[in-house]
């Protein structure tokens, strides 16, 4: 996950190699649609682009890129904070 997202954070470069356009990862964290994905969302929503949800008050003062996932006893989240270089 952590090679996942430093892709994401570095425009789509990994280990040297463009593996995604830098066109394409902020296509894909652009705010398109509005939404309600949790307690973490900032109010009213959070945003949705493309696979990716954008928001996330509590992550800081940042919008934060973000996509929670789970199955049956197991639950993650991805976060990355593209202002901070972190994730």
């Amino acid at each position: 996950m952590t090679r996942y997202m430093r892709m994401y954070l570095s425009g789509g470069i990994l280990d040297g190699e463009q593996v995604l356009s830098r066109e394409g990862i902020e296509k894909m964290q652009a705010p398109v649609v509005e939404t309600e994905v949790g307690p973490w969302a900032k109010e009213p929503g959070a945003s949705y682009g493309m696979g990716l949800y954008v928001g996330g008050e509590p992550f800081g003062p940042e919008d934060a890129v973000f996509h929670p996932g789970g199955e049956p006893d197991f639950a993650s989240m991805m976060v990355m904070v593209p202002q901070r270089n972190s994730g």
